[in-house]
């Protein structure tokens, strides 16, 4: 029932479980906390920050963010896919020099 799945998504264990799996808990991140309600969203707010830093192509987390789109985007991947975040071609560029070149 929704209750029982309610329940088991609150468990600290499990969360801690997801975070150990993605790397994240060995990046010297702690979870102690004096209540297990703390734990229990230090866990999940852990897991949760690393889903929003991936890259939203490859999943690898980064620093990056495509302020345009309001997405993560690592570099690898901005500049593998210029048709769909290229904000100008090369060609459009050297158009626009060439004008101003003319001024």
């Amino acid at each position: 029932t929704c209750k029982t799945l309610c329940s088991a998504a609150q468990d600290d264990l499990l969360w801690q479980r997801h975070c150990k799996d993605a790397g994240v808990l060995s990046q010297g991140s702690r979870l102690d906390s004096n209540s297990q309600d703390s734990a229990i969203v230090g866990a999940r707010a852990l897991f949760m920050r690393h889903l929003r830093r991936r890259c939203c192509e490859c999943r690898q987390p980064t620093q990056y963010e495509f302020r345009f789109l309001g997405i993560r985007l690592c570099e690898t991947c901005e500049r593998g896919n210029p048709h769909r975040y290229g904000l100008a071609t090369r060609a459009q560029l050297m158009h626009v020099r060439s004008e101003l070149e003319c001024l």
